[in-house]
């Protein structure tokens, strides 16, 4: 591999993303990942000194990490060992899944939206309204939508708890049918075609 692809990782890196799906806090772990994945060497290389992680969440499928600089980032945290948890209750919530699904289609998030619900110690959740419209699309083929206002509210032991609301558009066709002219996937084993919003 030519010496340009190799990239340089300081011994005080706190924070290396190695392309968009690892997450290192350290350098030895970022060089033992470029040593069992070698094409990690030609992704795109962020390293950052000083930011600290402040919580790990998602599953096996997608991971996630919010860090002190404000920042949340897709992908794994290695070490695995590595597990701070203080946005536990907004994750536990569903909050933070409508977070990271943006994501998606940005690449940062305004920390001053998920950074004062660090610690909350709980929460509660209600629907608020929820208005279904089912509309055919083309001759005999029908499309669902529905939309939701869902109020939660987050609850802290130093000050008062604090009150969100989220509004959710989800646009459904029954299995293998097609959606605003796209082909959906053979029916016998496709799921619902849907469009999902969340503001």
């Amino acid at each position: 591999m030519p010496p340009e692809h190799v990239p340089v990782i300081s011994s005080d890196a706190t924070r290396i993303r190695l392309g968009a799906l690892v997450v290192c806090l350290d350098a030895a772990t970022a060089e033992a990942e470029f040593e069992r994945l070698p094409f990690l060497r030609e992704k795109e290389v962020e390293v950052d000194c000083g930011p600290t992680v402040l919580h790990v969440g998602g599953n096996l499928a997608m991971g996630w990490s919010a860090w002190s600089d404000g920042r949340i980032l897709l992908g794994h945290v290695l070490p695995r060992t590595e597990r701070p948890r203080r946005l536990t209750a907004v994750e536990e919530s569903g909050l933070i899944h409508h977070f990271t699904n943006a994501l998606s289609g940005q690449d940062e998030l305004d920390p001053r939206i998920w950074m004062r619900w660090l610690d909350a110690t709980g929460f509660s959740e209600e629907v608020v309204r929820s208005v279904c419209d089912e509309r055919c699309y083309v001759a005999d083929r029908h499309a669902s939508r529905v939309i939701e206002l869902r109020s939660y509210r987050l609850h802290f032991s130093d000050r008062q708890d604090e009150h969100v609301w989220l509004l959710r558009e989800r646009v459904v066709t029954a299995l293998g049918e097609p959606f605003r002219g796209v082909e959906g996937p053979d029916p016998t084993n496709a799921a619902a075609v849907s469009r999902d919003r969340r503001l």
